[in-house]
């Protein structure tokens, strides 16, 4: 049923159109003329209005032809930035980008893919349950069209986001919890020429304390990370005071909150030592995931993946998708391969099969089979 010369042409169009985060709109105006040709009536929220883009999220509400509860799909419209125009090629099984540019296909794949899906349900008159597709905006700059997304467990009882790289039959059952954490070191600011004695460096207090942090992979399930240091005004002033801009990440949140009371601790006894402020913030960018592996969700994906002939593979990542979110707003959501490879680069890749046959995949998932 999927047609495949169709279902590339819709991706070759895709990664032609700009749409970088933020400046998505040529992408939504493309999407919302096939879904529009298909009976379908677009639906946008007011998300922009926290991300300072120029386009929101993309709701489509496909009525169900069985009794069951709905089901939510989504992939994302931004990519990073290409590097140029994007003028894709087909070779030797593959698509490529012609250039020096990147090729797009995360996540214009999993567009591709779900926009085939719904045209084969259409054409077919498939019996499905009632469908939410959502296609987000400004995933690659923070997961802001997921974060500040209209939606909740009354609109979806599961979902599924096509957007990772791997094997056909990835499906990503677990995502970390992903804190921000800030270290902000004091000192007083003096002229470094004239009167030094009379100031106390804030850089030369936080070198005392960097070698202190934890980083990389602290255990099988957490890494940390020092990402920027700043501070300073100039040359000849003893510097005031030094950030330290960080991040920590964990599958297990007690992890993330046992880093967070470590750090704590050393920044109390730097204050301590010198009698200056020396203070620790974070910020939690995205709640993590674990769905059980014999879950309704995990279980109705692999069922796809297996009937459409691969063996299903559930994977940890250390990243995060819109699924993170998905998952936060009450809707268990789970992330698979869409056949993307070397995201992000010049020598991104999709291979013809696996772009098709997650196309499969998805079709499966949606009709349930076993």
């Amino acid at each position: 049923m999927i047609q495949r010369d169709r279902l590339l042409n819709t991706f070759l169009e895709l990664v032609k159109i700009p749409g970088e985060s933020r400046h998505e709109a040529a992408v939504a105006d493309y999407l919302a003329s096939l879904f529009t040709q298909l009976g379908l009536s677009p639906e946008f929220d007011t998300v922009q209005e926290y991300t300072s883009g120029n386009c929101s999220n993309m709701h489509i509400t496909i009525p169900g032809t069985v009794e069951e509860p709905p089901l939510l799909i989504s992939a994302h419209m931004d990519t990073v930035p290409t590097g140029g125009e994007v003028v894709p090629i087909v070779e030797e099984g593959y698509v490529r980008s012609a250039k020096d540019t990147i090729l797009g296909a995360d996540d214009r794949a999993g567009l591709a893919q779900i926009v085939e899906v719904v045209r084969v349900l259409r054409e077919h008159s498939l019996s499905h349950p009632p469908l939410r597709v959502v296609i987000t905006v400004a995933e690659e700059i923070g997961l802001l069209g997921a974060r500040y997304c209209s939606i909740s467990e009354k609109d979806a009882h599961m979902g599924l986001v096509l957007d990772t790289t791997g094997p056909m039959g990835k499906i990503v059952y677990q995502a970390p919890f992903h804190d921000a954490w800030r270290i902000s070191v004091r000192g007083k600011s003096a002229h470094a020429g004239i009167a030094p004695e009379d100031g106390i460096n804030a850089i030369h207090r936080c070198s005392s304390l960097l070698e202190r942090i934890p980083t990389g992979r602290l255990s099988q399930d957490t890494t940390a990370n020092i990402g920027r240091i700043t501070g300073g005004t100039a040359d000849n002033i003893v510097a005031e005071e030094v950030t330290i801009h960080g991040e920590v990440r964990s599958t297990a949140e007690t992890n993330t909150e046992t880093f967070h009371a470590q750090m704590r601790l050393l920044c109390n006894e730097l204050e301590q030592r010198d009698n200056l402020p020396c203070t620790y913030t974070t910020h939690r960018e995205y709640s993590g995931y674990t769905h059980d592996r014999a879950s309704e969700l995990i279980q109705r994906i692999s069922n796809a993946v297996s009937a459409c002939g691969y063996p299903p593979t559930l994977a940890s990542t250390g990243g995060g998708s819109d699924a993170n979110y998905f998952t936060a707003h009450g809707i268990p959501t789970a992330v698979i391969s869409c056949g993307m490879n070397k995201v992000h680069t010049y020598d991104e890749e999709i291979a013809l099969s696996d772009l098709y046959d997650t196309a499969k995949i998805l079709l499966a998932f949606i009709l349930g089979e076993k």
